[in-house]
């Protein structure tokens, strides 16, 4: 449903969605927190990227999401 929005433009609700699913579900993983952080970025709230980035390495550092997401940052 998110990617679906995002694709069509509508980021504030993207990001609505992927914000209530962490409500619902404490264990999300590392994929979870490299797509969020995509939608962060798109959305210019960088320190909440580079914040879901942070979580998404600590999950699973080994992730080609992650480091992606993380060359994308700058780090």
């Amino acid at each position: 449903l998110s990617r679906m929005a995002a694709h069509r433009g509508a980021l504030k609700y993207a990001l609505w969605v992927l914000e209530r699913l962490r409500e619902f579900h404490a264990q999300l993983n590392a994929d979870y927190h490299v797509t969020l952080a995509w939608l962060y970025i798109t959305a210019e709230r960088n320190g909440d990227a580079r914040l879901e980035a942070e979580v998404a390495r600590v999950m699973d550092p080994k992730s080609e999401g992650v480091r992606e997401l993380w060359e994308y940052l700058g780090k």
